[in-house]
């Protein structure tokens, strides 16, 4: 019959079922549901499997070879996807860590840009540090809290500690 699956299954029905409630990732989810579907004959096909699941019949029959060559484990991998290399090698992102761990000097972005072109000669931008630092390392800077007292609070405490300097402006 065209379609039907002998691929052996090793792991059991309910081993499936368990793995299937563990998985929190919508594709890894789909790849345990393929075998369950498979083990427990509810389907024959690959393209019934397929319709099932919500992929192509293709990706199916690429799972089920993945399957069969590598075991549950080599399905469910990660596989590293292509992409560009970091601006920034992982020993700089490793020395950053530190320092702003162990040193918050560090008060804006900016900072960070300049002691990266500074001292490992980085020209990168900002949009790069800020992912890099907010995102990547889940970092939030510090401001500088005189900066902010003196820029927030210091014009207030002129209006109500010393009115008469703004008299004419009142009146």
């Amino acid at each position: 019959m065209s379609g039907v699956s002998h691929i052996k299954i090793l792991e059991s029905v309910e081993i499936l079922k368990k793995l299937l409630e563990q998985q929190k990732a919508v594709d890894r989810f789909q790849k345990v549901q393929v075998l369950y579907l498979l083990k427990s004959g509810k389907v024959k096909t690959i393209t019934e499997v397929a319709q099932v699941v919500g992929r192509h019949r293709v990706t199916v029959q690429y799972w089920l070879k993945c399957y069969q060559q590598e075991g549950i484990e080599g399905l469910l991998k990660n596989k590293k996807r292509g992409g560009r290399n970091s601006l920034i090698p992982p020993s700089v992102v490793a020395i950053l860590s530190r320092e702003l761990a162990n040193n918050p000097s560090f008060t804006s972005y900016k900072d960070i840009q300049l002691w990266l072109e500074q001292k490992f000669q980085i020209q990168v931008g900002y949009d790069v540090v800020y992912y890099l630092v907010k995102k990547k390392l889940n970092i939030i800077l510090k401001p500088n809290r005189k900066h902010f007292f003196l820029l927030h609070f210091y014009p207030l405490l002129y209006l109500i500690f010393f009115p008469y300097l703004f008299s004419p402006l009142i009146t």
